[in-house]
């Protein structure tokens, strides 16, 4: 979007085509790891990393695991760049932040995760992407 809020609309389910990333290996799971990977609002950018290079691994890599992928960054973009355990699990709370945050459905009047939780993961351990409020206790 330009300063006078002009915008090119971009369909999701093409934006492999706008950032040449060949469809078989595009992922709208990858999309987010790139934008989490050139820095965000839960996760600051690694030393160096802003969107071109979080595209230009995204674009070469075929892991599957999401650890791996990060502790190859170093490979994958010929730089000297320390990925620590930390910011791993940094990077893993982000993404939940981004599938998981609650939000309010007025449909059902209540807040609910943005995305149903997948089997494998621990709702306990997941209060950094919100907390649902305390019911409302009814006053005699």
């Amino acid at each position: 979007m330009d300063f006078y809020g002009n915008g090119i609309l971009i369909e999701k389910r093409r934006l492999n085509e706008v950032l040449s990333i060949q469809n078989s290996f595009y992922s709208f799971e990858k999309f987010r790891y790139m934008c989490i990977l050139s820095g965000c609002d839960y996760l600051p950018s690694l030393p160096g990393i802003g969107l071109v290079k979080a595209c230009k691994v995204l674009k070469t890599a075929r892991q599957q695991d999401l650890r791996q992928l990060l502790k190859k960054l170093p490979t994958y973009l010929k730089m000297n760049l320390a990925v620590t355990d930390e910011y791993v699990e940094k990077f893993i709370c982000a993404d939940n932040t981004f599938l998981y945050q609650l939000v309010f459905d007025p449909l059902q009047r209540k807040m609910i995760p943005l995305n149903p939780y997948a089997p494998e993961v621990d709702t306990s351990q997941l209060d950094y992407a919100g907390r649902y409020p305390l019911p409302l206790l009814a006053c005699s």
